[in-house]
């Protein structure tokens, strides 16, 4: 099965140069780079430069005018496609490494009729399972299953298979955090499978753009779980609206918790501004904080 992988470039020269040298160690032969760091061009003529001497060819790059956010850039991506191009795709954070064994080990967990599947993910010194769980009612990211949550697959490494990609794959109403949840419900709402691999495994930096407390990284996340509450429910008034009351009870709380941890006013400011951005239909499209902290 060909592969083309998607790689989101925001600033972070080494990571993603190390990201393409991994993809191309793992036999990839189509990669799209779409370039969100909104500098001008300065970072992806750095990592140009750099790729013209370690890598023999990199497909397409792809460079808006502004930060488009992970939805709206993927989707950029994916319009590049050709019509009669019948390639599994391979989304896969700038911070992260694959290797062939991984890959494969994907691709064969497709071949089984497989819609979307992600790997294991080593970061940290630890593995983290690809799959976490969704409170669509509390609006609450669970390590484990519960009553009530839904299992979804997260965003650091996905591989779809051919029959699911479209230019409008991801729901650019997200920013940023989020998507993972809503793509990974509406596919099982179309009755596809979704499964991990946990025979693959890839190696993950974490928060390499985002990082967490900062007011990028709370402000979209609270904004992602407030449109989930609509999103996940788009044919029950009802279930929406108990979704919006236990959202009015949990994200305050969670605001509140982490202003009180991290010694800032931060969490609690964005979480205002997110829901009323929200309410408002805004959206404010903060630069994210480099760091090397990881998730």
């Amino acid at each position: 099965m060909k592969t083309t992988a998607i790689v989101l470039h925001f600033r972070t020269i080494d990571r993603t140069h190390a990201c393409l040298i991994s993809l191309q160690a793992a036999g990839v032969k189509s990669i799209i780079v779409i370039d969100n760091s909104e500098d001008g061009g300065v970072s992806l003529a750095q990592l140009r430069l750099r790729l013209a001497r370690s890598i023999d060819d990199i497909s397409i790059f792809i460079q808006p005018n502004n930060n488009l956010g992970f939805g709206a850039a993927i989707n950029l991506a994916l319009a590049e496609r050709g019509p009669d191009d019948e390639s599994a795709v391979l989304l896969i954070n700038s911070d992260a490494r694959i290797s062939r064994s991984a890959l494969c080990a994907m691709v064969e967990t497709l071949k089984r009729g497989v819609a979307m599947t992600a790997p294991m993910i080593r970061e940290a010194g630890q593995i983290l399972p690809p799959v976490r769980h969704y409170h669509p009612r509390l609006g609450l990211i669970l390590q484990r299953s519960t009553r009530g949550s839904k299992p979804y697959l997260t965003g650091a490494c996905l591989l779809l298979t051919p029959a699911v990609i479209r230019s409008d794959l991801f729901d650019t109403g997200f920013f940023f955090y989020g998507e993972d949840v809503e793509l990974s419900a509406r596919l099982r709402d179309e009755g596809h499978e979704l499964r991990p691999t946990d025979s693959a495994c890839i190696e993950h930096d974490g928060s390499a753009s985002a990082r967490k407390g900062s007011l990028f990284y709370e402000y979209h996340l609270n904004r992602a779980h407030w449109l989930l509450a609509r999103k996940l429910f788009p044919h029950s008034s009802f279930d929406r609206a108990i979704a919006i009351l236990g959202r009015c009870v949990t994200l305050p709380c969670r605001a509140v918790t982490r202003s009180i941890r991290g010694r800032s006013a931060v969490p609690i400011y964005a979480a205002v501004l997110a829901t009323w951005d929200t309410a408002t239909g805004q959206i404010r499209r903060m630069t994210p904080v480099m760091t090397t902290e990881r998730n």
